[in-house]
């Protein structure tokens, strides 16, 4: 029994670490988005982060409401196998080939001529670390989100 606690215990971190990878994954995205659109850097500064703290709320909610969910016998749940490797792939896998793809695709825009006098004035660093920072907040604020809605579910059985 102690096996299968661990296996299914795994498989959720697995599905946490794959959420956080394709979150992070959709950010990139944005952010081609933007540089496709020839957006300025304020306008990544603040909308970047914006949409990185809502999808990470958005997500944060769907994860409460299945929390919520009371269901006693997950250590006993049946996981198949095909879907445990497929996730720990994604866990894996996917921010890495992310920031592959996005490397290649920023190469593309230097080649394209349209684009050249935009990214020559585009600081590629400035944007990886707005980037970064709207990562690391919209993590910070879902934990702290998190966490005191955990205080509040503990507080409120103690006093039930």
């Amino acid at each position: 029994m102690l096996h299968r606690k661990i296996y299914v215990f795994l498989y959720y971190a697995l599905l946490l670490f794959a959420v956080v990878s394709l979150l992070n994954a959709l950010i990139i995205i944005f952010m081609h988005y933007g540089i496709k659109q020839e957006y300025s850097t304020k306008y990544f500064m603040y909308f970047i982060h914006g949409f990185a703290i809502a999808i990470y709320l958005i997500i944060a909610v769907v994860f409460v409401f299945f929390l919520r969910k009371k269901d006693e016998d997950w250590p006993k749940k049946k996981i198949p196998t095909f879907l445990f490797f497929l996730v720990a792939v994604v866990a894996v896998a996917l921010s890495h080939i992310f920031k592959y793809l996005s490397n290649q695709r920023l190469e593309s825009y230097y080649e394209d001529l349209t684009f050249t006098n935009y990214m020559s004035k585009l600081n590629l660093n400035l944007l990886f670390d707005i980037v970064d920072h709207a990562i690391f907040v919209a993590q910070a604020i879902t934990l702290i989100l998190l966490g005191l809605y955990l205080i509040l579910q503990l507080r409120s059985k103690i006093s039930s």
